[in-house]
């Protein structure tokens, strides 16, 4: 069995290999902007601007089911600080990542800041610590934003636009 396991990943390997070797297979960039606008919270109203790109080869190879990708670039600008990709902590599998389902773009999800001000896009928190009447949108699994800030547990939260970039 464990011959059959790796025999299977080493096809998968290669497969991936071979795509991206091929000079036929040109790496296309797809680009988004997004808007967090606060809903909750002690900074609610406010409303916060980024961006990510990410490699579309990754999208196209694997067209079923769910997929996560790992963003080129991420731009946040939140609370007077820009947040890049290299403010993320790899070791907490926090990185920005992408979710597609069947090769259609669902949400973002990283979970950043420091300890005092910690923020997550679809991650960091349990979603059943959001109980404002607002909030209801999370607990049922729908794409949110959220932060706390040293005086809190859960501070609020936010709803996520995203705009594709042609």
């Amino acid at each position: 069995m464990n011959k059959l396991i790796a025999l299977i990943g080493l096809v998968v390997l290669v497969n991936i290999h071979s795509a991206f070797a091929n000079p036929n297979i040109k790496d296309e960039i797809i680009s988004y902007e997004f808007k967090v606008e606060i809903i909750s919270g002690s900074e609610k109203n406010n409303v916060y601007d980024g961006s990510f790109s990410l490699n579309k080869t990754f999208v196209e190879m694997n067209k079923k089911g769910e997929l996560y990708v790992p963003l080129l670039s991420f731009d946040f600008f939140y609370n007077g600080k820009i947040y890049t990709k290299s403010n993320f902590d790899p070791v907490y599998n926090s990185l920005p990542k992408a979710k597609f389902i069947n090769g259609e773009f669902v949400k973002i999800i990283a979970v950043g800041g420091d300890s005092k001000n910690r923020f997550g896009f679809n991650g960091g928190f349990n979603r059943f610590q959001f109980g404002r009447d607002s909030e209801k949108y999370i607990v049922e699994g729908k794409d949110y934003f959220g932060y706390l800030d040293e005086k809190t547990y859960v501070d609020g939260a936010a709803k996520i636009k995203y705009t594709k970039k042609e």
